[in-house]
């Protein structure tokens, strides 16, 4: 068993801690999330805290709906924790540039692990993350715009031979020290260029997949933590 959950952002945000950015995320329209920053350059991160992925793999979907700036990015945060140590990020840029960036828990310092440029993704285009191994062995795999809302397993998404459009390594060895290899936390994250505006994401989806086992589809709706199932070869 592992722990699943997702959320439209239809209702409240009870089951969400605003670890960085505090109070600037808000739900807009009754059907997004938003993330208003405070001021010029501010990143913001929003993490799933009703309950933990309860693995070291895991995964996460999410809908960029909205870039306020060209130079924004909206993404996904991996493996974090409560209150102290690391995280990754998988952001997705307004100009198609994915990125993985291992970040201090308060956002002080980052560091650029990997990076996808011109993949003619933007704003409207889904993203999907898994991200599984530890230290520099430590892979992000991403899908764009997949059908399922959860993995078929830690390499595949909408079915056992639907593997990832792009994989993201640690080629230069960035976590030989420091890696996030113990958070359990999952979330979503922002970055804007310039205060005055808002991104806006959508319909989140996360969780982990323990190990001999791949992921499936929770039940019931995009209403908050879901456990559900989990079968099948790895």
């Amino acid at each position: 068993m592992a722990n699943t959950f997702s959320d439209a952002f239809a209702g409240t945000l009870g089951n969400w801690t605003q670890d960085q950015d505090s109070p600037n995320w808000t739900i807009t329209g009754g059907d997004e999330l938003q993330h208003d920053p405070s001021g010029g350059w501010t990143e913001g991160v929003i993490r799933y805290s009703n309950q933990s992925t309860g693995e070291q793999i895991q995964y996460a979907k999410i809908d960029p709906t909205y870039y306020y700036q060209t130079s924004n990015e909206i993404g996904l945060v991996l493996r974090s924790e409560a209150s102290t140590g690391y995280k990754y990020t998988l952001t997705l840029s307004y100009n198609g540039a994915l990125t993985w960036n291992r970040r201090s828990w308060d956002l002080t310092g980052s560091d650029q692990i990997d990076q996808e440029t011109g993949t003619g993704l933007s704003q409207g285009d889904t993203i999907a993350v898994t991200v599984q191994g530890t230290g520099t062995s430590t892979e992000v795999k991403v899908w764009a715009n997949p059908t399922n809302d959860t993995p078929y397993d830690k390499d595949n998404w909408d079915g056992a031979s639907d593997a990832a459009d792009y994989t993201l390594t640690d080629g230069s060895s960035v976590l030989a020290s420091n890696p996030a290899d113990d958070g359990q936390f999952v979330g979503c994250y922002s970055y804007s260029d310039s205060s005055g505006g808002a991104n806006r994401m959508d319909n989140f989806f996360g969780g982990g997949i323990a190990s001999g086992a791949g992921a499936v589809a929770p039940t019931g709706g995009l209403d908050g933590s879901l456990t559900g199932p989990l079968g099948g070869p790895i």
